[in-house]
């Protein structure tokens, strides 16, 4: 685990590294009127800032759905291993389940966009 979490650090600091250099690339292509309109500041911010948090948030993400597809895999494996009437029996509710969820939350957005909650 730590090995994994060590290479996944590793790894999105290298991923910013690159997303970075890619915004100053995009920065020194535009006109000059670009910058007129838009304080130096803010973009500099944007480069900094805004690319970290995307890193932050990457990075986790990535590390807890491979431990989540771990744990679900060899869950099943067992289950499957141990009974596999009772794990059909135990899983057959998760497909009514995520669509019920779906139709659930396309409700909950259209609701939402309808009174500009977003």
């Amino acid at each position: 685990m730590f090995l994994m979490r060590q290479t996944i650090i590793v790894m999105s600091r290298h991923i910013e590294y690159d997303q970075k250099n890619e915004i100053c690339k995009h920065y020194q292509n535009l006109d000059t009127a670009f910058y007129k309109t838009h304080s130096t500041g803010d973009l500099m911010n944007r480069i900094s800032e805004d690319v970290s948090r995307v890193r932050m948030y990457t990075g986790p993400a990535l590390m807890y759905f491979i431990n989540l597809a771990a744990v679900i895999g060899f869950n099943v494996f067992f289950m499957l291993k141990a009974s596999p009437k009772l794990t059909i029996v135990a899983l057959s509710p998760l497909p009514v389940l995520a669509i019920t969820i779906y139709l659930v939350n396309s409700i909950i957005n259209k609701k939402a966009n309808a009174y500009n909650l977003y």
